[in-house]
């Protein structure tokens, strides 16, 4: 997945991969410049619920040809 952080809460991004952790997530990487969080989850909609999350995606990766 990726995850967006709410833009007044980067400042807590360790604080959020925490919670995310607790709803099941493996952090990948975080990223407080940005205020994204990378992982793996088996259910992204819990890291929806997450306080201080703006959006989770899928992370999709693309191939070029």
């Amino acid at each position: 997945f990726i995850a967006v952080v709410e833009d007044d809460q980067t400042e807590k991004i360790d604080e959020i991969a925490d919670r995310m952790k607790k709803e099941g997530a493996k952090i990948k990487e975080v990223m407080s410049l940005t205020g994204i969080i990378t992982g793996t989850t088996p259910d992204l909609k819990k890291l929806n619920n997450v306080r201080g999350i703006k959006s989770v995606e899928e992370d999709r990766e693309n191939f070029a040809i």
